[in-house]
Parts: structure tokens; C-alpha cells; sequence
């Protein structure tokens, strides 16, 4: 069974954070929610995320500001804007900041979906990570190849 990914959901609006949680909840992901960016700071301390989504317009203050501390980290985390701050000036500073993506509210469900897996895909966050080619599999990490099943 391969392992859940850990996502933190940074969201001031409680009824989108609930519907955010429990949708992650039910597609294979384990969610944790942060109200602020207090909070936030002190799941991310505590815990480690595939990825965060992060909403900018915080009560305690700008999201800008935690994506300048996530990317100055040697932890590799995931990280989609999720701001109802369609302003062309604030995507562009969160994707230069090191953002993976953003979304405008409203949003769909699949579309977040999507995009999650994708910036996990494309971060290689996966856990069974193995390049397969005809009969021959390599597993990187694991320094393990193997030919027609068999472990060379």
C-alpha cells in the first residue's frame, strides 16, 4: 500500500478548508490544516509535506512571505497558490518566489487534484520510483535492477 502523501492545506476560510480536507481525505491524500501562518509555520516544523497549498490573504499576514521560507530550506515541499487574488503582479511574484503552481478561487476539485499530482509527479515525489524499459526495471534509490523479474 503505498504511502499517503501529506498535504498542507493553509486556509483562512474555514468552509473551503473542510471541503478542501475532506476531498484530499477521500482521494488518497492526509491533509493538515492551518488557519494562519502561525500555525502553518508550526505544522511545517513538526511535520513533512509533499506539498502545501497556500492561500496568500492571511489574517497574520501575506502567504508571500511562507513561500520565501519554505524555498529558503533544503526540504523540498510542493507549493500551489490558492488565492482568490487573480492579480497578474501576485502570481508572477509567487511563481518567481518558487511556487509550483496557482490556482484562482473559485476553483474545481479535479483541477486541484490534478495539479497536486502533477507538482508531485514533476517534483519526483512519488514513492515507487523505478524507470522500467522492455524487460529491464531500475529502482535509483534502491541501487536494484531487475530483468524479466530477476534481481541482477
Amino acid at each position: 500500500m503505498p504511502k499517503k502523501h501529506h498535504i498542507l492545506v493553509v486556509e483562512d476560510e474555514l468552509e473551503l478548508a473542510k471541503s478542501t480536507f475532506t476531498f484530499l481525505s477521500e482521494n488518497g491524500f492526509l491533509p493538515f490544516h492551518a488557519k494562519d501562518l502561525k500555525s502553518a509555520r508550526r505544522f511545517l516544523k513538526q511535520e513533512k509535506f509533499t506539498a502545501v497549498l497556500l492561500d496568500l490573504g492571511l489574517p497574520d499576514g501575506d502567504g508571500i512571505s511562507l513561500i520565501k521560507e519554505i524555498k529558503n530550506t533544503e526540504i523540498e515541499i510542493g507549493l500551489i497558490i490558492i488565492s482568490a487574488k487573480d492579480a497578474l503582479e501576485k502570481k508572477v511574484q509567487g511563481l518567481e518566489l518558487g511556487a509550483d503552481d496557482y490556482l484562482t478561487k473559485p476553483f474545481f476539485f479535479s483541477e486541484l487534484n490534478a495539479r497536486l499530482k502533477s507538482v508531485i509527479r514533476r517534483l519526483n515525489l512519488e514513492d515507487n520510483r523505478q524507470l522500467t524499459i522492455n524487460e529491464i526495471t531500475l529502482f535509483p534509490e534502491e541501487m536494484r535492477t531487475l530483468i524479466h523479474g530477476d534481481i541482477v
